[in-house]
């Protein structure tokens, strides 16, 4: 299983969260601090992809400040389905609901996993939202703001519309990171965890 990853930069660690502009935070980190890094491949409709990624520095080891982005967890959610294409969404809620195997490895995936886990063992967490607070975010880490766009999810599926009790089932699952995104008042909110 997955243990959640950080994104060294000189005085930051950003949060590795899918679904929160990582792909655009990779771009640019590599812009700024990876000058020897190939140009990214064409992706899809020619544009470059993150492709490049293995060229940044990615830790577990939590040794400075991190800044966290943390988007709506239900628009996340949705964007993680589209992104990995799932399609069947009934026995994906079943899984998640019942703590299955399935459902807990999914939980522990790049794209699904809670952002609440990212601030296990982090002492001092810089918080931010997603989007709206992603230039402030950037310009925290040292990074030219506005971010290119680089993965705008044109290329996935169709975003599933949730019934009420598949919204119920995801605010569960991600209770904790829906009190955490209404926790954050101001943009780089310090949480001393």
């Amino acid at each position: 299983m997955m243990n959640p990853k950080y994104l060294v930069t000189p005085n930051y660690l950003i949060a590795d969260i899918g679904k929160v502009g990582s792909s655009s935070l990779y771009r640019e980190v590599i812009n700024a601090y990876y000058p020897d890094a190939p140009e990214p491949k064409l992706g899809r409709e020619n544009k470059p992809n993150d492709g490049n990624r293995g060229f940044v520095e990615r830790t577990e080891i939590i040794d400075r400040p991190v800044i966290v982005l943390v988007r709506d967890p239900v628009e996340r959610f949705r964007s993680a389905m589209a992104q990995s294409g799932i399609k069947q969404v009934a026995p994906f809620m079943r899984c998640l609901s019942e703590g299955n195997d399935r459902g807990k490895r999914l939980l522990h995936s790049f794209h699904f996993m809670p952002v609440v886990k990212y601030l296990e063992g982090v002492e001092d967490a810089r918080l931010f939202r997603f989007p709206e607070d992603l230039d402030k975010a950037t310009e925290l880490a040292g990074l030219p703001t506005p971010l290119p766009v680089v993965n705008d999810a044109s290329n996935n599926q169709e975003k599933v519309v949730f019934s009420e009790d598949q919204l119920e089932i995801i605010r569960k699952v991600y209770a904790d990171d829906i009190a955490l995104r209404e926790s954050i008042l101001t943009p780089g909110q310090i949480v001393i965890v």
